[in-house]
């Protein structure tokens, strides 16, 4: 009862009480879990990039990874967009284990979209989620059940578009492109703030002191 964990497992279960970066909303307790960034960066690239040095976006949308992951959203994806003129569309067949040209690659491709589609892998949340918000790119979460950290106005930063409207992508996208500027531009405040290296610590310390304050005095979240 007194045990609370961080956990960043893409898979975790949440049977224990603590800050999980991975926990799909099925298995999400207000009561008992919370949600925090993911606290180390896989590309280093990313923290060492001032967005000011990418230059304008070429394409409307971008993605990089590998499909293996969810292979019927992600090869949906390539499948339907790799040959798209607007879009910018990659497969990758490593996994967390990228050498120096496709660390440089990735953040590439990150960086050519106006827009960073998300799709789901292992869970509905995904590193370049944040990615996207630390280069000044709108994310678009093709997640279903996605649960998002507290204290954010996410609509202000990101679009959610549900995995069976993937088709719908390039009219979705258009549609919002005269606001993607001004969207990448507070998803980038808001990455500085609360997922940057500086604030990481102190954001996931006090979201799991918060849980276990809670804890203490109520079984019941009164969010």
């Amino acid at each position: 009862a007194k045990t609370y964990t961080i956990n960043q497992d893409d898979c975790a279960t949440g049977l224990l009480k603590g800050a999980y970066t991975s926990l799909p909303r099925r298995r999400f307790d207000r009561s008992r879990h919370c949600l925090i960034p993911y606290p180390t960066f896989p590309n280093p690239l990313i923290a060492a990039t001032d967005p000011q040095s990418l230059g304008p976006p070429t394409h409307l949308a971008s993605w990089r990874g590998n499909p293996i992951s969810c292979p019927r959203l992600r090869k949906a994806l390539l499948s339907r967009f790799q040959s798209h003129p607007a879009f910018l569309i990659e497969s990758s067949q490593s996994w967390l284990n990228h050498g120096d040209s496709e660390i440089s690659r990735y953040v590439e491709v990150l960086a050519a979209g106006l827009f960073s589609l998300c799709p789901r892998g292992w869970s509905p949340m995904t590193y370049r989620l944040y990615e996207s918000l630390a280069f000044g790119r709108v994310p678009v979460i093709l997640a279903e059940g996605i649960v998002l950290p507290a204290g954010l106005d996410w609509p202000a930063i990101s679009l959610q578009v549900p995995e069976h409207n993937i088709r719908h992508l390039p009219r979705i996208l258009e549609a919002h492109r005269a606001t993607a500027g001004e969207m990448g531009q507070h998803g980038r405040q808001a990455w500085l703030r609360h997922f940057s290296p500086a604030a990481l610590r102190i954001g996931i310390a006090q979201s799991v002191g918060a849980l276990i304050a809670r804890g203490n005095h109520s079984t019941v979240d009164p969010a």
